[in-house]
């Protein structure tokens, strides 16, 4: 990267455009024009996160949940997912759907996790069909995302997604 678009790029960031505070969050994620850094880019992330950038979100979820840049905390990683997932981020309604999978800084339960899945599936996210062929007991007979959803829906109705949002704020 020219030093001139670096040097435009970190004063839009600094003056609060929340694009360039992501852009530049994100390249430090990379080293990409700017030194690896996940501290620096955890200060941008934040930023541009707080002013509701959903990529922003998922990425600083991310750097949570794997502890680079931060302490490893996946309490605020899921935090961070279910803000953008509401915002209808699919990454990061795959990555707060495998949180209630797995328990991983949430509650562990199957209907939260088929919900997200079902919502970043019905964007086109694979990972998340299947996900959601195995937590419905069907990973060996491919179905169509209809079918899922039809079957997603049938557990709905019969027991109800209840999201567990109270446990997804941030320790302070």
């Amino acid at each position: 990267m020219a030093f001139k678009e670096q040097s435009d790029l970190q004063l839009k960031a600094y003056f609060g455009d929340v694009q360039a505070q992501y852009e530049l969050g994100l390249r430090h994620t990379r080293g990409e024009g700017v030194a690896l850094d996940y501290t620096a880019a955890v200060s941008w992330l934040s930023k541009a996160a707080a002013a509701g950038l959903p990529e922003a979100q998922f990425v600083l979820g991310a750097l949570y949940q794997n502890g680079q840049g931060v302490p490893r905390d996946t309490e605020r990683a899921a935090h961070w997912y279910h803000l953008a997932a509401e915002k209808g981020h699919a990454a990061a309604q795959f990555n707060l759907g495998y949180c209630y999978e797995t328990g991983e800084g949430v509650p562990k339960g199957k209907d939260d996790a088929v919900l997200w899945y079902r919502l970043a599936a019905s964007q086109g996210d694979e990972d998340a069909r299947a996900a959601l062929q195995e937590l419905l007991g069907t990973p060996h007979s491919p179905q169509s995302l209809h079918e899922l959803e039809q079957l997603a829906d049938t557990q709905l109705q019969s027991g109800g997604f209840e999201t567990s949002r109270e446990n997804l704020v941030p320790r302070a």
